[in-house]
This record gives structure tokens, sequence and C-alpha cells, in this order.
């Protein structure tokens, strides 16, 4: 049976892409560099906010400095923070969903390209809808600024299982852990961390998504422990 979830943040635990888009074009605006919604979504939704800055410099002639870079990140930062504030944008089901797996004993923790401080706001945010801070539900946490290479590298969901075995006093691999993520960045990710991996079309299309995830569902709303032990027994 499964011994842990690890969940993406941005597109599986709150509706944030569109958010992050605007953040990035409001801080692109002022170069010339090709940076529509499609763009974006075939190209750099996987990547951590410093990878998105360099690879559009690199597609884009922009020889952007590392200060550069870092500058915009800060910049993206708040800008992002002031939209994650007007509503709560966490995802219907995942509320649900937490609570029945931990009504079967299962820790959660999350793997994301996102910064933490942006994984803060949103939860900060939604407390008035849930009267509680989400963040307090899940074991570790692994955001952009923990690892050096994000998704789809595995080094983030080696880090979050590593973490998850520091506090729980386990001794958990990638076999025992099932991944929750809504792009094929994060899904190769897991995959090479042994991991199994359910996808949510919250912003890819089934068709994209199918051959990619053991299994591919619309929300978490259709997913059910017995789901979620069976695709990990199946490794």
């Amino acid at each position: 049976m499964a011994s842990a979830v690890i969940f993406d943040f941005d597109g599986i635990l709150a509706d944030t892409e569109v958010l992050h888009f605007k953040a990035y074009k409001a801080t692109l605006d002022r170069f010339e560099a090709e940076f529509t919604k499609e763009i974006y979504w075939d190209k750099y939704l996987g990547y951590t906010d410093s990878e998105c800055y360099e690879y559009v410099s690199q597609n884009n002639d922009l020889s952007l400095s590392k200060e550069q870079i870092a500058g915009l990140v800060k910049e993206k930062e708040i800008v992002f923070n002031e939209l994650a504030q007007e509503e709560n944008i966490v995802f219907s089901g995942v509320f649900e969903f937490l609570n029945l797996l931990r009504d079967n004993s299962i820790p959660v923790s999350i793997c994301s390209g996102a910064a933490l401080a942006d994984i803060k706001t949103v939860f900060k945010t939604a407390e008035a809808t849930f009267k509680e801070n989400l963040l307090d539900r899940f074991t570790a946490i692994v955001a952009a600024e923990d690892v050096e290479k994000g998704k789809p590298f595995p080094d983030g969901y080696l880090l979050a299982i590593e973490k998850m075995n520091e506090k729980l006093g386990l001794s958990l691999c990638g076999e025992d852990c099932v991944a929750v993520e809504d792009s094929h960045w994060g899904l190769e990710s897991a995959k090479a961390a042994n991991m199994a991996t359910i996808a949510v079309t919250n912003s890819y299309s089934k068709d994209e998504l199918s051959g990619k995830a053991d299994v591919v569902v619309a929300n978490l709303n259709e997913l059910e422990i017995g789901i979620v032990r069976e695709i990990q027994g199946s490794l």
C-alpha cells in the first residue's frame, strides 16, 4: 500500500498557473520577448522562476545576467503575491482528499517548483475558507529554492522523501510513494525518482498526459484510497 503521497503545488493544490503567467508577463513586458499564454504552457510551465527566466532569455537572445534574473524573480514574487491574495484559489476536492489520506494514516508532502513564499501566500488566503492553515497538513515542503535542479530532474522528490524520513522516523524510498502532478515535467521528475504517478488534467488534457502517468483523472474528487494503494502496489 502507499506509504506517502507527495503533491505538486501549482496546478494540483491551487489554481495558480494563470497567476504565474500574469506575473511573468508583467515582469517581461519591458523586454522584447515572445511570451504568450500558449508559449508559457508549451515551453515554461514546469520550471522554477529562475529556470523560466533563464530559458526565456536564451530563447529570445536577451542575454540576461544572473543578477538581472535574480531581480526579476524577486519582482515576480511580489506581483504573484498581490494576485494570490485576492481570493482563495485552492482547488475543489483538495481539502477532502487530504482528509481521506489523513484518515488512512498516509502522510503527505509537497514537491513544487514554486517559491515557498508563493505557497504560503496561497494557503494563507485560503484560511478563511478552510478555517485552518493547510500548510500544517504537510510533513515536508520542498520548494524552488531547496534544489539546484528543478523538474524534470528527480532532486525535489528525492529531497521530499528524505525530509519525510527524517521527520517521521521512516525509511521510505521512491517505490513507497505516489506523486500527484499536472505536467509532463513533474511526471518525468517523479518517474525518475521511481514513484508511482497520478496526473490531474487541470493544466493539460487527458490525451497529453495519458501514457505519462499511471492514472489520469479530471480532479482529485475522482480519487479513492483504493486507487492510490493500487497504483503504488503495481510498481
